[in-house]
């Protein structure tokens, strides 16, 4: 019976417009709280609790940018786009300036002009969700792709078999020398 009126009476006097009581320790779910919040913090305390908050976004110039939450599939789109110059060969792009992943950055979307519905407009059914995506339903990345792991792969073996020729050459060299031969 006293919670009740204990509520009731919270809810006539601590009102979320009334800007005296909206820092109010004494809310309506006081009694369901084990322990009041300190009304002074010290100077320290305050010191970490902004650096904290500062550190969430870029800042003021930045008007604020949030670092958002890296999913599988960001960061895959972001190693894709890090690795821009190798998806198209016959295009310069300049070297990246960071050696990481960026903590803060934002990903848009294209909106297609109604005028270009026709010319250079991509239809619904190919349009996929991330990038990593839509490189692997083009054909012709796909072709490069695969060419290029051939040719690696090829590179690769052939040193692989003159390094190993040369480890044996090597080999009999040195059982050539240990070897005393009796008479």
């Amino acid at each position: 019976m006293a919670s009740e009126s204990v509520k009731r009476i919270a809810q006539k006097f601590c009102r979320a417009d009334d800007p005296v009581t909206a820092k109010s320790v004494i809310t309506p779910d006081f009694e369901s709280k084990h322990s009041i919040p300190p009304l002074y913090q010290s100077k320290l305390v305050q010191k970490r609790n902004r650096k904290k908050e500062r550190g969430k976004t870029k800042g003021e110039d930045w008007y604020n940018m949030p670092a958002p939450e890296l999913t599988d599939e960001l960061k895959n789109d972001l190693r894709a786009l890090r690795m821009r110059d190798a998806l198209d060969p016959k295009r310069f792009y300049k070297p990246n300036d960071t050696k990481g992943l960026p903590k803060y950055f934002q990903i848009g979307k294209i909106v297609d002009s109604p005028v270009d519905f026709y010319s250079s407009r991509i239809p619904k059914r190919q349009r996929k969700r991330t990038i990593v995506d839509e490189l692997l339903q083009d054909a012709e990345f796909q072709r490069y792709r695969k060419r290029k792991a051939g040719e690696l792969f090829k590179a690769k073996h052939q040193n692989a078999r003159y390094f190993k020729s040369k480890k044996a050459k090597e080999g009999k060299k040195k059982n050539a020398k240990h070897t005393v031969v009796k008479s």
